[in-house]
Order: structure tokens, then sequence, then C-alpha cells
């Protein structure tokens, strides 16, 4: 079994370069027919239910650990496993396959003995339809819970093993006195096979994107039926699925209800911008240019993003998340223009010497890196550990809840840096507080463990790669170094309707002693409305695009024009050089 694989086997799979072992799986109904019932109705009814199962193990490599290094420890951890361990594992899962299918049965019969159609070809598709939804629910049932119980089966074989050896004591815990320490825990990212020296990098689509925040958006072509719409899609790795917003449906003639799939239940679903419950679409065809993509299953849940007056319009018409993500290697460049590219994954590199860090799929969707900590300035140990990565959140980086205490401990001014075994992926960083409307009960920033989030502020200062399906997110070199934009002018400002449908950019704030004092001095105060910056109109940019502009990205010096009774004024502002070219 190979990483790619895996990704035949069960294209579902959240962490293919993780596995080591997988139960592959048919089954079938025998001999469903339709018969007579009550006058002019069809039944159903089936001869047998029949299932196919086989295991695949990883060949030997580096996801494997000599039976020596055997903890003895009495729960299981996440990196040990030898290939007879794996095996064992394989066939628990195949062991708890045929105990849901034992369980389940009798509810199956029992959904097929209530079918009633008009008539055979009717009665026949209700109950093809009826087992598939039950196969899945049984599948759905069986995956939340054999990982954990097949990873327990294989533990005790550990540990049994290991007392036949007399590595452990006969009492489940100890390890010998004269059995050499176990060598430190190593991680995913050591186990995983390394990038190849030739990289690989087979584009198969490429598309212009635009940045809002930071973040990049692309636009996609969606058929279903006879419609064909264009629309604008954030790609948001802070998403498990990706969704259509059922109000830009509607804006183009369509009825959302026309596109739900029948008799499916709503799904809670979580993303950067919030949380809620969604309605399965029917399959979609979604292309990039006159490539068509894999990804055919989306969510229907309304995604209001970046609206006015903070934006010049509304960001996106649905969101592309790590269901999609999977299906390539992705990569990110910034500038004029900006672009996403999408590569085959098979074999994706971009050779040894780039960085890159071991990634991971939670269950709850979020990509994660477990190695990763961020630690105070000159601080030897400790730290919070655990970057989630989301590329569909503008902030340079989040504390989780749990954590904003340590927001509180030692100076205000002291900075941060972040650690990802050995990579330093930003330093003299100043972690902020999760956005208040993002903190429902479902929302990621409530978990201890990852600790921080990672927004495009640090992660969009240069190109990078998601590449899920083998386990990896590559780094620019060069980026690594760059300090994130940050507005240090000390001029705050923010867009406002003046009008129900006219948005000004008006000033919060001009900071005592900073660069902006000087325009206080010239006459600009709060409250009053900026209408160019470097001879730009104010209303054809961005709040993003405004901050870049103040936190130095086009140079130096912005020229601030406003308005006063007498008329308009005009006066620099030294803001500093943080170019991101």
């Amino acid at each position: 079994m190979t990483t790619e694989s895996v990704w035949v086997l069960e294209p579902r799979e959240l962490n293919p370069h993780r596995q080591r072992w997988f139960f592959d799986q048919t089954t079938s109904l025998m001999g469903l027919e339709a018969v007579g019932g009550a006058p002019g109705t069809w039944r159903v009814r089936a001869r047998q239910l029949r299932s196919f199962g086989e295991v695949h193990v990883r060949g030997p490599g580096r996801s494997y650990s000599d039976l020596q290094k055997f903890s003895c420890q009495p729960e299981p951890d996440s990196w040990f496993a030898t290939r007879e361990g794996a095996e064992e594992a394989g066939q628990a899962a195949a062991k708890l396959w045929d105990e849901a299918l034992g369980r389940e049965k009798a509810r199956l019969q029992l959904q097929l003995e209530r079918i009633s159609a008009a008539s055979q070809a009717a009665a026949l598709e209700a109950g093809q339809r009826v087992f598939k939804d039950w196969l899945t629910g049984v599948e759905a049932d069986w995956r939340g819970e054999v990982r954990s119980r097949a990873r327990m089966a294989e533990w005790r074989f550990y540990l049994k093993a290991a007392q036949r050896a007399g590595i452990c004591k006969l009492q489940e815990g100890k390890r010998r006195a004269d059995v050499a320490p176990q060598a430190p825990a190593p991680t995913w990212r050591e186990m995983i096979d390394k990038p190849g020296v030739n990289p690989a990098r087979e584009v198969v689509a490429r598309a212009p994107a635009r940045l809002w925040g930071g973040m990049y958006s692309i636009r996609l072509s969606m058929n279903f039926g006879s419609h064909s719409l264009t629309g604008q899609f954030l790609i948001d790795s802070g998403s498990a699925v990706s969704l259509v917003s059922p109000a830009w449906l509607q804006s183009q003639g369509i009825n959302p209800v026309l596109l739900e799939r029948p008799l499916a239940s709503p799904q809670r679903v979580s993303w950067s911008g919030g949380s809620g419950l969604a309605k399965r679409a029917l399959p979609l065809q979604v292309s990039i240019a006159d490539y068509a993509l894999p990804q055919s299953d989306f969510l229907l849940m309304d995604t209001e993003l970046f609206a006015p007056p903070q934006y010049a319009a509304s960001c996106c018409d649905g969101i592309l998340g790590n269901d999609f993500l999977r299906h390539f290697a992705v990569e990110f460049t910034p500038g004029k223009p900006a672009s996403v590219a999408f590569l085959e994954r098979k074999g994706y590199s971009q050779g040894v010497a780039a960085p890159w860090l071991e990634v991971a799929s939670l269950p709850s969707g979020d990509l994660v890196s477990s190695t990763c900590v961020l630690r105070r300035a000159g601080q030897a140990g400790g730290g919070v550990a655990g970057a989630r990565w989301d590329t569909g959140n503008d902030a340079i980086l989040e504390l989780h809840t749990p954590w904003l205490g340590e927001l509180k401990k030692g100076s205000q001014a002291s900075s941060w840096l972040l650690d990802c075994q050995g990579t330093v992926v930003g330093q003299e960083l100043k972690p902020t507080a999760p956005d208040s409307q993002r903190e429902g009960p479902d929302s990621p920033v409530r978990a201890r463990v990852p600790g921080f989030s990672v927004g495009m502020g640090l992660l969009g200062r240069g190109p990078f790669a998601l590449d899920l399906g083998n386990g990896r997110m590559w780094l620019d070199l060069a980026s690594l170094d760059k300090q994130p934009l940050e507005n240090r002018s000390g001029l705050k400002v923010e867009y406002a309707f003046a009008k129900a449908d006219e948005r000004e950019l008006r000033v919060v704030k001009l900071g005592p002693g900073t660069p902006a004092e000087a325009l206080l001095k010239a006459g600009l105060k709060p409250g009053m409305p900026i209408t160019r910056l470097d001879g730009i109109e104010v209303a054809d940019l961005d709040a993003w695009q405004v901050e870049e502009r103040l936190a130095g990205s086009a140079g130096p010096t912005v020229s601030v024009e406003w308005k006063t009774p007498h008329g308009l004024k005009v006066a620099p502002l030294r803001v500093g050089s943080r170019s991101r070219d």
C-alpha cells in the first residue's frame, strides 16, 4: 500500500500519508426485485446482503518502528507501529465491519419492507436508494469507531509481543530496567517519505486570483442541468467542505431548492467565517477554463463574506474547502497579478532543499501542524503548541480562546517566534485575540490544541503551496524572513456608509507620538473622510489595500487627501517601507 493507493481506495481519507493499513470492502444487495403488493402498488425484496473485504498494509519503510523501541505504556501513542501490528489493526477493522453489518441488517430489511411504489421501476429505484443511504450510514458509523478500536487492538498486540520478547514487564506500563531507554518519538514529518530530488510539477489548471485581505478567490464555472454560472469562490483551508451560496443562486435566477439532494439530512459545518447547518446539493460539474475539476459535492449555505462597506463588493459566491484542495497540489502566488495553480499531486515536489512542513487534517477539517510551537522571544521551552493554517482568515496570528491569558503575561511589547521543528516561520510577531464574531460553540478558535491560528497576514507574505494529499505545506525560503505587513503609521481608518449605498473612508484615530501626528497638525481630525491615497480614489480600494499602503507596501510615504470646509487638502504621511516584492 502506498499513499497513492490510499487516494484510490478511499478518496475521503483525510491523511493518506499517515495511513499504515487500510480495509477495503465492497458490499452489495443481491437479488433485489419488485413484487406485487396491494392492488396498484409494488414492493421490493432482496435475496442476500454480500460483502467482500481486503486488508492492505504499507510496505516496509519509514512508517514503522523497531519493537525494541516500544514504550510499554498502556495507552496508544500516535507514532509507534510495526508492520505486524498494522496487519492486526486491519484485521480488527474487518471484524468491526462484520459486526456493524450484523447490527444494521435488520434495519435495512425493515426499510425495504416499507417501500410501496406505483410501478416496478419506481420500486426498484427506491430500493436501490434505500440501500445506498443505509450503506452510507453504516460506513459513517463504522469509520467513527474503527480508528480508536482498531488502534487499541493493535496496541494490545504490541504489549503482548513486547512481554514475550522480555522488553516489558508483565505489569503493563513498565519497561525492563536493563533495556536501553526509548529514543525520543519521531514526528510524522520525519516518518513520511521524503520529497523527490527531481520535482514533478505538472500543471493541470491555472487561474488568476483576486485577493481579499490577502485571501485568494478564483472564478469557477458551474454547470447543472441546462444552467451554466460563473462565480467567485474563496479558497479556505479552514473549511472541511466546499459551499455554494443559495443567495448567489437566487440572484442568478436559480431556485436553490431545485439543487437540494432529496432526503439528505442537514449537515453542521464550520469555516473561517462562521458555522451553521448546510444542505447537501445534487452533484455539480465545476471547471476552471476548460479543465473539469474532480469536485462535484457541495453544500448549500450562505457565505456572506467581506461585504461592504469595508470592501468594494461582496467577495464570494462560495467556498472551496479541504475536500477540494486534497485533489491537487495547490500553489498560491501573490503579485500583480496574483494566481493559483493546480498541479498533479502524484510525485509533486519543490525539491529536497525547499522548506516544507507536515500538515494533517483533523476530523473537524482543520489543517494543522502539531510540531509548531509559538514562544515569546527568548523563551527556551514551553509555549503554545499546534498551528492551525487558515487561508480564509486575514489575520496574522490568533491565539485561541483558552490561551488568551498568555497575552497578558510579560511586557505588552514583547514579541513572539513561530518555530516549526527548526523552521522559523515568523519572528517579532504579536498574536491577537480571535474575532468575537467567529467564537461560536463550533468555532475552532475555542480549541486548546491546536493553540493558535495562522492567517494570510503571515502565510501570504510570499508564494506557498498546499499539498494535502502528501501531507505537506511548502514555504518560500525568501519569505520566511519577511515581516508581515503592519500599519505602524498611527493613522487608523475604517469604511462606513455615508448614505445607503455610498461608502467613505473615515479617520478613527491619529496616534500621538506617531507619524500620523503630522496629519493632525495639518488639520486632519477623527471623523473626517479621506478621499484619496497616493492619488487613488478610496472608493476603488478595499480595507486591506488601504492597510497595505499604510504599512508601506507602496513606499515609505503616502499622500493623504481629505475634505475640509474650504476644499480638499493633501499632506504626506511617513509610513516606512515594507514591500512584499
